[in-house]
């Protein structure tokens, strides 16, 4: 029942690559807290290579294939082409049919890509063409999760007169999980109080002293004190 409803789509090579370049970018956002600058430039990076995540997503890659973790398929030839004996071996009449790449086989050929950005895995003795990845498993392994929202310093220092008159009263009365002031002690203080020269209505007391206590309490489970 759940193998029916796999998305049997499959990613390009590249497409996987710049999937586990995204999960990678994001775990490490995740794991600092904060938002991280996609590009990063490094002396030891080619200039191809120059968004450090995407490299790092791709040797993850690379490492999953070789180690059987994750299994590509790709469209296979072992004869040359006769018309140039001399040069470097041009496979031809590839599989109708992708089959899947071995380990070993990643572990001994040499990738590269086609004009159109397809993979192309070389073997001493033929090669594979049109390599591509189940998306599920690609998705399985690197899981994008949630991207990190940055919030605004201006955000998360903001207040309002009321909200600090509610701390305010946390803190005069200790109110605690444990210890709760009853509403009418809360609700007869919040009125002698003032917000920008105004006293505080009789409706926005009780309101204020109402959400600053647990719902146990508003129920007359909670411990209280007087």
């Amino acid at each position: 029942m759940f193998v029916a409803k796999l998305d049997r789509t499959r990613w390009k090579l590249k497409d996987a690559f710049h999937h586990a370049g995204c999960a990678v970018h994001r775990h490490i956002e995740r794991d600092v807290g904060q938002r991280v600058p996609r590009k990063t430039k490094s002396a030891e990076l080619v200039d191809e290579y120059d968004d450090l995540y995407q490299q790092m997503g791709e040797d993850d890659v690379l490492l999953a294939l070789r180690d059987g973790d994750l299994i590509a398929t790709g469209r296979y030839s072992s004869e040359q082409n006769p018309n140039w004996p001399e040069q470097e071996p041009q496979w031809i009449f590839h599989s109708g049919f992708p089959q899947p790449i071995t380990p070993a086989e990643w572990r001994s050929g040499i990738l590269s890509w086609d004009k159109g950005e397809g993979a192309v895995l070389r073997l001493k003795e033929g090669e594979y063409v049109d390599v591509t990845v189940p998306t599920f498993f690609a998705e399985a392994i690197w899981p994008l999760g949630e991207p990190v929202h940055e919030s605004n310093p201006q955000t998360k220092n903001y207040t309002t007169p009321y909200l600090e008159l509610i701390k305010a009263a946390i803190a005069k009365f200790q109110i605690t999980e444990s210890e709760q002031s009853k509403k009418e002690c809360l609700v007869d203080w919040f009125k002698e109080q003032q917000v920008e020269g105004e006293p505080v209505s009789d409706n926005l007391a009780k309101a204020m002293a109402t959400i600053m206590r647990l719902p146990a309490s508003q129920r007359g489970g909670g411990k209280r004190s007087f």
